[in-house]
């Protein structure tokens, strides 16, 4: 994500009453000591609550955990050209998620 679209969630982040956050894993380091990391960093006195998603970003892919999943994008991109197409594609994945 660029600095500009971080910036823009956590203005989100310190307007909102409740903010919830979704990470891949929970580390025991301070984030803004590291130059690399601070600037995706939300301050935890913004943050209601966390849940751990691991591969939550997936399809996408996430920098230096995991690629970006071209195969799936094109499913789901082939799938969303309808409305039967999308709920039959949604209503797949849900089943996968749920067993």
């Amino acid at each position: 994500m660029s600095g500009s679209g971080r910036r823009e969630l956590a203005s989100m982040a310190y307007a909102a009453r409740q903010t919830l956050v979704t990470v891949e894993r929970i580390v025991d380091k301070r984030l803004l000591d590291d130059e690399t990391l601070a600037a995706g960093t939300l301050p935890g006195l913004y943050v209601t609550d966390i849940a751990i998603a691991e591969k939550g970003a997936w399809p996408y892919g996430l920098w230096g955990e995991y690629p970006t999943d071209q195969e799936e994008i094109a499913r789901y991109a082939k799938a969303a050209r309808s409305d039967d197409g999308f709920a039959d594609y949604i209503g797949a994945n849900k089943a996968e998620v749920m067993a």
